[in-house]
């Protein structure tokens, strides 16, 4: 159980501790830039060495205090998110701690019983008020249960300033005043229509709270400058003609009855301000779908030219021109044909028309790069009026696959069950044109053929799974816990926890407290990106509770290997080569949001976290139980997108990218897994169901492979699981395992034979397998770590001379100590043909 405390005498002083230990600092190879915090206004965060801090090449910190300057009465919010390198730290102490400018501790809160892994921050935020003025650092620790062991001190992270009643705070640098708040002489400005929108009174002041009234903020030196030949100065939003306005020193005098200006932040810069030598030149395009609630989408690219912490905003206006709706994004920068897509929903006050205005502006609302009076109207009809139907559940032709009754289905009709964002198809918004259409699955009807896949069409989907429940000297191999769905029908068991029902697949999972499992579902037919940008889309309920609870998880691997999780290390269950992300975050989004939790690669078995690569965009989308996100993922070697849609919303939102992914597959196959980390501990999603709809890709149609399962075992176990697997005996300790493969066929058209299979292993042992009475074959150790008791993941060779039609039978031995098996599968490569 998690214990947080606030008491300051419990743990010793941790920086006396750190100084008298004596340890030496050892370099940090790696910054971990997690640069989801970039949106923190007024949060600052120091990476820091010190002579007395204790940093240990196995653990990272990044830590933030927000806001930088804390009022009377005010709190300040310190996060610290913390991450293993080299091996995960169970039941681990996680230290905040407050000094004051006397290095006198005067506050402290920890967190215990904390699962510190590799490739995912665990994030932790204590709120303190500080009851005196002054400076403050914060110095932040790991240690191991019981505080027996130091595993990171870090004596100065973040560092924040409080003042008391009577003191007045500098201006937070944060604070955006509007442009109209600095009036430019009307001898030098001619001011257009009304309907040029001004970007302020509604605007949302930074988390400083600190009210701007029109007539008596202060506005800071830097921004009432005007650069004579490039800086556009905004009346009431008029654009200045750079070339040909002149603001002689006389005309900076600013009315009476305007906002003050300080003195010196009068005068104009003569010819100090030097004209970017590639103006910005910016374009939008927006759309609207639905009509109240609306989804308003601006997409804003740009052509030439760079833009940095600017901010993006949509107005709504109504027919009498009056301002009703407004939503600013800032912090934006773009680079020269870059494109930013952001969405607002907006619910209308009343019937009417509404225009959609759309601006680019730099910090702090100036200068203006783009304004575009009416980007987009709305029509909202009358109560007793027929809704206008959302623009957006009209697809292309050419982007949704048809299906075979060529029937066209109204969206409302079209399925019973969860709510779609895209009802009559696979929705490939993103992709490349021409679009090729490779593989696109709705989940009409139920298709079991009675293998490991359930309801799934068993010569398409595998299904594969794991968990932690395996215990070899008590006859628990791979013991896998029945489950509730929440649709589809219940108790669900294997092989029928995979159910589709409602035109959609429902699968649900029970952790039964263990560790880590893993339910992963696969399509057989081959992926392609050499040379190219391929897309892959699929919708799901994602609506995990974070990283210690359930998620869905997106892979790609080279090999058709089961259960390819590669989510958390000490399950270790990687495939070869592979890209995959997990849908998890749990900093910065909040409740009920979700995003990028983790994103990670591997290279001939070794593991890379991509975590620090990954660079957010959006961040967070919004999920809802029983409601389906959209997700489209853009995958080449050298960069990875990921896309998503908020709960039952069409509109994408772009959540981060890769820019050097540097992966080392071309061709493979995708999987959507349902994962858990003991998700009752500190969450309530040990029982869980995920639905999936529309799961495809585009590229050139391959020819799928034919995969035929070994069964589940399903014998029970005391603890009320069944068993999933097998144990798989050395040569000293009797007979090889020897199970019953039916169902080969079309071998001539096979390119090649494997066995795939996960073990379990209790030494680094080799595995030895045999087709059909041949001659034993070994696969030796080929990971680069030495880890046991965990998962591996692994495609053994088989010649095709050793394959026979019909039912082929396979023996499996371990060379050091036993071995569980589990999800094993005879693959005979591109022998299931093309489909059609």
């Amino acid at each position: 159980m998690e214990h947080q405390s606030n008491s300051q005498g419990t743990p010793p002083d941790h920086l006396t501790r750190a100084v008298a230990r004596g340890k030496r600092n050892r370099h940090i190879v790696v910054l971990l830039r997690l640069l989801i915090v970039v949106g923190l206004v007024g949060a600052t965060a120091i990476w820091r060495r010190a002579s007395a801090d204790v940093v240990s090449t196995n653990m990272s910190q990044f830590t933030t205090a927000s806001p930088q300057v804390v009022t009377a009465n005010g709190e300040v919010a310190i996060t610290t998110m913390v991450l293993a390198k080299q091996s995960p730290v169970s039941n681990g102490i996680i230290d905040i701690e407050v000094y004051d400018a006397n290095n006198t501790k005067v506050s402290q809160q920890y967190f215990s019983d904390q699962y510190i892994g590799l490739s995912r921050p665990v994030s932790k935020t204590y709120r303190w008020a500080p009851t005196a003025r002054g400076t403050y650092r914060v110095a932040v620790g790991v240690f191991t249960s019981g505080w027996s062991t130091q595993l990171l001190w870090s004596s100065q992270v973040a560092n924040f300033t409080a003042y008391g009643t009577t003191d007045s705070p500098p201006p937070p640098t944060s604070t955006d005043v509007p442009p109209t708040n600095t009036p430019v002489p009307p001898t030098s400005t001619t001011v257009p229509p009304t309907n040029t929108a001004v970007p302020p009174t509604n605007t949302v002041v930074p988390p400083t709270n600190t009210p701007v009234p029109p007539t008596s903020t202060k506005v800071p030196p830097t921004s009432t400058k005007v650069p004579p030949t490039s800086t556009k100065v905004l009346p009431t939003s008029t654009t200045v003609p750079p070339t040909s306005t002149k603001v002689p020193p006389t005309n900076t005098v600013v009315p009476p009855t305007s906002t003050k200006v300080p003195a010196t932040s009068t005068a104009v810069p003569p010819t100090s301000t030097q004209v970017p030598q590639t103006p910005v030149v910016l374009h939008e395009t927006t759309s609207v779908s639905g009509s109240s609630p609306a989804d308003i989408t601006a997409n804003v690219s740009s052509t030439t030219g760079t833009v940095q912490n600017g901010i993006i905003d949509i107005e709504i206006y109504d027919a009498a021109n009056q301002k009703v709706g407004q939503q600013s994004f800032s912090g934006q920068n773009f680079s020269s044909g870059q494109s930013m897509i952001h969405t607002m929903r907006w619910t209308a006050p009343t019937a009417g028309t509404f225009r959609v205005a759309v601006g680019v502006f730099g910090p702090n609302w100036a200068p203006m790069f783009l304004w575009s009076n009416n980007a987009a109207s709305i029509t909202v009809n009358g109560p007793t009026d027929t809704p206008v139907p959302p623009t957006a559940t009209s697809v292309p032709a050419t982007n949704t696959p048809v299906r075979a009754t060529n029937t066209p289905v109204p969206a409302t009709a079209t399925k019973t069950g969860i709510p779609s964002p895209q009802s009559t198809g696979c929705r490939f918004q993103l992709a490349d044109q021409p679009l090729n259409v490779a593989f696109c699955d709705t989940f009409n009807a139920p298709a079991g053929t009675g293998n490991r896949s359930g309801d799934l069409n068993g010569s398409v989907w595998g299904v594969s799974r794991t968990t932690q429940n395996t215990n070899p000297g008590q006859g628990v191999y791979n013991g896998w816990f029945p489950t509730n769905r929440t649709s589809c029908g219940s108790p669900a068991q294997p092989e029928h926890d995979v159910a589709i029902c409602n035109g959609q697949m429902v699968e649900a999972a029970n952790d039964g407290g263990q560790n880590f499992t893993t339910l992963a579902m696969y399509p057989a037919q081959p992926f392609d990106i050499a040379g190219r940008t391929g897309t892959t889309v699929f919708d799901v309920t994602a609506d995990s509770e974070g990283s210690h609870a359930a998620w869905p998880t997106f892979v790609y691997t080279d090999q058709p290997v089961p259960a390819p999780t590669g989510s958390h290390t000490t399950t270790s269950a990687y495939a070869r080569n592979s890209f995959g992300f997990a849908l998890d975050a749990d900093f910065p989004c909040t409740a009920n949001q979700t995003g990028v939790g983790e994103t990670f690669a591997t290279s001939n078995y070794a593991f890379r976290d991509l975590s620090a690569a990954f660079v957010p965009v959006h961040n967070c989308i919004t999920h809802a139980p029983g409601v389906l996100n959209h997700f489209e993922v853009r995958i080449s070697q050298s960069r990875v997108e990921i896309w998503g849609t908020n709960a039952g919303s069409t509109t994408l939102q772009e959540l981060g990218y890769i820019p050097n992914a540097n992966l080392t597959l071309t061709r493979g196959l995708i999987w959507m897994e349902d994962q858990h980390y003991n998700a009752c501990k500190f969450n309530t999603q040990c029982t869980h169901t995920f639905t999936w709809d529309n799961v495809g890709f585009d590229g050139p149609s391959l020819a799928r492979d034919l995969h035929l399962d070994v069964n589940d075992p399903l014998d029970p176990n005391a603890d009320g699981s069944v068993n999933t697997g097998w144990y798989a005996p050395d040569p000293s300790a009797g007979s090889p395992l020897s199970l019953q493969i039916p169902g080969a066929t079309n071998l001539a058209q096979a390119a090649g034979a494997i066995v795939t299979l996960n073990y379990f292993a209790t030494d680094t042992s080799s595995i030895m397998y045999r087709l059909n009475g041949n001659a034993w074959h070994s696969m030796a150790w080929p990971f680069p770590e030495n880890l046991t008791y965990v998962w591996r993941t692994i495609a053994l060779p088989v010649p095709l001379s050793e394959v026979r039609a019909g039912t082929n039978t396979l023996e499996l031995q371990a060379t050091k100590g036993g071995t569980t098996v589990a999800n094993i599968d005879l693959v005979l490569i591109g022998a299931n043909g093309i489909a059609h």
